[in-house]
């Protein structure tokens, strides 16, 4: 039998139950390989959504930085279709002397 570990939150300090750890699961066929894939997105969009509740903004760049993945988008499409309100802003900016355009996310506040 394990035993249970709380971790903290490293947004708003509180103490949560971790996911399950699919890290040391060996999948020997194809679904179960497709259930642990879903399960790693599952947890990536779930701790994106995390970071946004807690007034924090994310662009692609911050997101791959932090997260490890480059799928923002899709990420916040999935947010999106589970009903927060999500707001994006086109950013123009000059990095090493070139002009680019980027997007910078958000959770819209209800008040």
């Amino acid at each position: 039998m394990s035993a249970t570990v709380i971790e903290k939150c490293p947004y708003c300090g509180q103490f949560v139950l971790p996911c399950d750890c699919i890290g040391t699961v060996r999948a020997e066929n194809k679904r179960l390989k497709n259930l642990l894939k879903g399960a790693i997105r599952m947890k990536t969009e779930n701790q994106i959504l995390d970071y946004l509740m807690h007034d924090n903004s994310l662009t692609t760049l911050e997101c791959q930085k932090q997260f490890h993945t480059s799928e923002l988008r899709h990420y916040i499409s999935r947010i999106i279709k589970r009903g927060y309100n999500v707001i994006s802003v086109w950013v123009k900016d000059v990095v090493d002397g070139k002009k680019v355009k980027y997007k910078r996310y958000k959770i819209a506040k209800v008040f």
